[in-house]
């Protein structure tokens, strides 16, 4: 097996065994049942990026708060979603890359 497949496998694992916590906090005016939608939203693009997701063994969760300090009209819930979908996206994957930097620097210290 390649390096490259066991630094997968290590995220992989390391995803399984620590809860991902997530926060998707926005200004924008939102209704609650409007607001539970957008959580849903948000957090299904957690699944793009952690494998297995919400196994009986993690706390793969996001919390969706709005301050609701403003009411743009021109920005609905299902487009705030699809960036806020993206955002976290980016957040998971910077959590990937930040492991994987680690491993590789553990490795030139210590060998492998």
């Amino acid at each position: 097996m390649n390096k490259i497949a066991q630094y997968m496998i290590a995220l992989g694992s390391v995803f399984l065994i620590l809860a991902c916590n997530m926060g998707s906090i926005t200004n924008q005016k939102i209704e609650k049942d409007a607001l539970k939608q957008f959580d849903k939203q948000v957090h299904t693009s957690m699944a793009r990026a952690i494998q297995p997701f919400h196994t009986m063994y993690d706390g793969d969760t996001l919390y969706a708060i709005t301050t609701s300090e403003v009411n743009n009209h021109n920005l609905d819930e299902i487009s705030l979603g699809v960036i806020a979908s993206e955002v976290v996206w980016d957040a998971v994957l910077s959590i990937a890359d930040a492991k994987w930097l680690i491993m590789q620097a553990h490795d030139l210290l210590v060998g492998s």
